[in-house]
C-alpha cells in the first residue's frame, strides 16, 4: 500500500509529542487486541483515524488527517504549539471510551479519598476513576517509581477545610489509596512545575508493585529539553524482551534500557497475570 507508515511516524512540525503517545499506545496490547476487530463505520473521522494509527498498516494520509481533526476537536492541540504528551494521552483515552461505551477501559482504576476531621473524627470517603497516576518527584535526588507510589499514599494534613459534621472549617487529614487497579497502569511523573522542569533521574524498574498486583514496564514516553522547548521520543518493548527507540520516523534497536535516566515522563505498565 502506497504511503504506509510502518513502525515510524513522521514529524509534521512539533508533533513529536503525538508520535510518542501513539507509539506507546501501539504497544499497549490489552487495548490494541481489544479493538483490532473494532467496527469504525459509525465513528467520526478522528476516531477512525485514531484506531487506524494503532496498527502498522496506517497511511501517511491517515496521520495528517488525524492531526488536522485533533486540532479542530481540541484547540489545545493546534499545529505548531508546544503540547504536552500526558495531556494528549488523557484526551485520547477519555475521548475514545466516552464514544465507545461497549468496551471496558483497561487503563481505568479507582482512587479512594478519605478526609478525616481532626476535631470530630468524621470521615468523608469518595471514589474517583483514574487513567493515570500523577506522581510528585523529589528534587535533587534519584527517584524510583516504587518510592514515588509509596509517597503518593502518604497522609496529608490540611487546614481550613469545611467539615460537614462540625459545619465549620477545621484541620483535616487526607489520604488517597488505590481502590481498584487497572489492567494497564500509566504513571505520569510531574516534571513540569510552573515554568521549571525537574531534570532529576528516575530509576527504570522493569517491575513495580501496586497493592497486591505486579506490573511490568513495556513503554515510556520520554522528554528531552526544558519548558520552552524540547523533544519527545518513545521507548517500547518488543515481544522478545528487547527495546526499540521510536524517534519520530527513525526506529532503532536499543536492546536494553539504562538503569536510570532524567528523560522518562509517562511510563506504561501491564498487569502481570497471577
Amino acid at each position: 500500500m502506497a504511503g504506509v507508515l510502518g513502525r515510524g511516524l513522521p514529524n509534521f512540525g512539533n508533533t513529536c509529542y503525538l508520535n510518542s503517545v501513539l507509539q506507546c499506545l501501539r504497544y499497549s496490547k490489552p487495548f490494541v487486541f481489544m479493538i483490532r476487530e473494532h467496527d469504525s463505520s459509525k465513528d467520526n473521522p478522528f476516531l477512525k483515524h485514531f484506531v487506524d494509527l494503532l496498527f502498522a498498516d496506517a497511511t501517511r494520509r491517515t496521520l495528517t488527517s488525524f492531526i488536522g481533526n485533533l486540532a479542530v476537536i481540541n484547540k489545545e492541540f493546534l499545529m505548531l504549539r508546544q503540547c504536552d504528551a500526558h495531556e494528549l494521552y488523557l484526551f485520547l483515552i477519555d475521548y475514545f471510551f466516552e464514544n465507545n461505551k461497549k468496551y471496558t477501559n483497561p487503563f481505568e482504576g479507582k482512587f479512594k479519598s478519605t478526609i478525616e476531621c481532626q476535631t470530630c473524627n468524621n470521615k468523608s470517603i469518595t471514589s474517583t476513576r483514574f487513567i493515570s497516576m500523577s506522581l510528585d518527584m523529589q528534587p535533587n535526588i534519584t527517584n524510583s517509581v516504587s518510592e514515588l507510589i509509596e509517597q503518593f499514599g502518604d497522609y496529608e494534613f490540611m487546614d481550613n477545610i469545611d467539615c460537614e459534621t462540625c459545619k465549620e472549617k477545621q484541620s483535616v487529614m487526607k489520604n488517597i489509596e488505590v481502590e481498584s487497579t487497572p489492567d494497564i497502569l500509566v504513571v505520569h511523573l510531574k516534571r513540569f512545575i510552573g515554568l521549571q522542569k525537574l531534570m532529576v533521574n528516575v530509576e527504570i524498574e522493569n517491575t513495580i508493585q501496586l497493592n497486591d498486583d505486579t506490573y511490568t514496564l513495556y513503554s515510556m514516553c520520554n522528554h528531552m529539553g526544558g519548558t520552552s522547548g524540547g523533544h519527545y521520543t518513545a521507548a517500547c518493548r518488543k515481544q522478545n524482551g528487547n527495546w526499540i527507540l521510536c524517534n519520530d520516523d527513525y526506529i532503532s534497536d536499543v536492546f536494553s534500557l539504562p538503569n536510570k535516566s532524567n528523560t522518562p515522563y509517562v511510563l506504561f505498565y501491564f498487569k502481570t497475570k497471577k
